[in-house]
């Protein structure tokens, strides 16, 4: 719970760049390579637990769960930012600023673009129709599954069997 949490406070942190990264390119580039880290971040935690808690060693299965557990109490930590957010202060922002850069790029008149404009306006409607809880449930299902999949991958990677005494002493 402890590492999920410092987990949590990191994409709440980074959730905080997303708005602001709207209107700036370095902010959103920023928000981007902290997005990368967390795989990062997941297996240098669980290497930590592995290292340190359990002393050296750890089956697949217990890994994949550790990082699972860990990755489910940072998206519930985060979900409660993201509804406060969402609830209290966005006020439409994302979605205006997403339909301004939509309607900017309609007015150069790419050729070809008319067709993913429209599919991109039907998804900002459809995210437009959803209420605050209905886009954090959405959001906290979408970390759960894709931390289940990253935790397999770490857990492949973190995986590491102790030598049994008996083996040490021969």
């Amino acid at each position: 719970m402890l590492l999920g949490t410092y987990m949590g406070v990191f994409w709440i942190a980074k959730f905080c760049l997303l708005p602001m990264g709207l209107t700036h390119t370095f902010l959103m580039l920023l928000f981007i390579g902290l997005t990368l880290c967390v795989p990062f971040m997941a297996y240098y935690y669980t290497k930590l637990y592995r290292d340190r808690v359990l002393g050296g060693g750890i089956g697949l299965g217990h890994a994949w769960l550790f990082v699972t557990s860990m990755f489910i109490y940072a998206s519930l930590l985060t979900a409660v930012a993201h509804y406060i957010y969402l609830e209290y202060m966005d006020n439409g922002y994302i979605l205006n600023t997403y339909n301004g850069m939509l309607n900017e790029l309609k007015a150069e008149q790419i050729p070809g673009s008319e067709a993913y404009i429209n599919q991109m306006r039907e998804g900002l409607n459809l995210l437009g129709s959803m209420s605050s809880i209905e886009l954090v449930v959405q959001q906290l299902s979408n970390n759960i599954f894709f931390g289940m999949v990253w935790a397999i991958i770490t857990a492949l990677m973190v995986r590491k069997n102790v030598p049994n005494q008996e083996e040490v002493k021969q």
